[in-house]
């Protein structure tokens, strides 16, 4: 996650991840959770499939969804934090 900046709002905590070129996740801070969207045409979607853990720190979101998608992976990408 070096040299990507993390967009913090007053009220929300907001980043969005690249998970291995096969999908994007736009992660957000809602009221002490974290809430998980899938970004569509003009939207984002709600996922609640995927659950991160509530005291889970943002520095760990990336190794979590790491942890959680491995299995997708190709060898090819990584997670990535977009700008």
């Amino acid at each position: 996650m070096a040299g990507r900046s993390i967009r913090y709002l007053p009220w929300c905590f907001s980043v969005r991840f690249d998970i291995y070129g096969r999908f994007q996740l736009e992660i957000r801070r809602e009221q002490n959770q974290w809430a998980i969207y899938r970004p569509g045409v003009g939207t984002l979607l709600a996922d609640h499939k995927i659950v991160i853990p509530a005291d889970l720190p943002e520095s760990g979101i990336t190794l979590f969804l790491n942890d959680m998608f491995h299995e997708v992976a190709d060898g090819s990408r990584d997670i990535v934090l977009m700008p």
